[in-house]
């Protein structure tokens, strides 16, 4: 997939060069990163060679036999949280076999531990409860899944913030998840605190795209009729297509409010409907 920041020859998001075999990186990557992303790569590489061969039999039992003797030799599930930075909850459900990592996730842990994958599906498994995790490896900041942690809040200054929303005389008016956005707290908890606030946010936000919305119908109908005078004066049919090609792109007739725009002029105009 090509992005933004594609060069011949070059890795988009390292910007390593792909014809070299030393590590090359830019000032943006870490060393850490980068043997991490080269892990990842490495282990799916394998596991596609791996998919012929007739001793080659992944299963999801195998992963969670994985998951439950890490999380067993890190001193349980809490422990693991905390050492994996993983939410206690996900260890929880990973341990009872509920729920299952995505793939670049179970890599990371198979790279927090020094464990092939290979070691894991392969042919040559290696004894899971007999492996060593004490030097687990930690994963760079970038990579680093953040605990949730609970934040403590001046709801005082919050009221005040969502009233000053409400009485303000701007133009714009934010969504109540725009204004938990600026403040840096849950919308559902600012629903729980100040559900009053939040409905008169919510309400002046809806009014407020509502009457967007028929400023730009009606800009876009004027538009239109102004296309259709231009085309008439020059004696031109004003077709769908006709009209379209003279529009900017986002006023579009198939829209019921244009649709009914065009007819009302053409009807007014004295011409009859030659097709589109």
């Amino acid at each position: 997939m090509l992005s933004r920041k594609s060069r011949n020859g070059f890795c988009s998001f390292c910007g390593c060069w792909l014809g070299s075999t030393e590590l090359e990186l830019d000032r943006e990557t870490t060393v850490g990163q980068a043997s991490l992303d080269y892990f990842i790569a490495k282990n799916i590489e394998e596991l596609l060679e791996m998919k012929d061969n007739p001793g080659f039999r992944p299963s999801v039992e195998e992963m969670y036999i994985f998951l439950k003797a890490i999380i067993d030799k890190a001193g349980g599930r809490v422990a693991f949280s905390k050492k994996f930075n993983v939410p206690l909850t996900t260890a929880r459900y990973w341990y009872e076999g509920r729920h299952i990592p995505f793939l670049r996730t179970f890599l990371e842990i198979c790279y927090m531990v020094g464990i092939d994958i290979r070691e894991i599906f392969g042919v040559n498994k290696i004894d899971l409860n007999s492996a060593s995790y004490d030097n687990v490896y930690i994963l760079p900041e970038k990579h680093i899944k953040v605990s949730l942690v609970k934040r403590s809040y001046d709801w005082n200054i919050i009221e005040n913030i969502l009233r000053s929303f409400i009485s303000n005389d701007d133009t714009t008016y934010p969504s109540v998840h725009e204004v938990a956005m600026k403040i840096g707290c849950d919308k559902k908890l600012l629903y729980r605190h100040f559900p009053n606030l939040c409905k008169e946010i919510a309400k002046k936000h809806s009014a407020f795209v509502h009457a967007q919305k028929i400023k730009r119908i009606d800009e876009g109908c004027q538009r239109i009729n102004e296309v259709i005078k231009v085309l008439y004066d020059s004696g031109i049919y004003p077709s769908r297509r006709k009209i379209e090609s003279l529009l900017p792109p986002n006023i579009l007739l198939r829209e019921k409010a244009y649709q009914k725009a065009w007819k009302e002029s053409i009807r007014n105009s004295g011409l009859t409907n030659q097709g589109e």
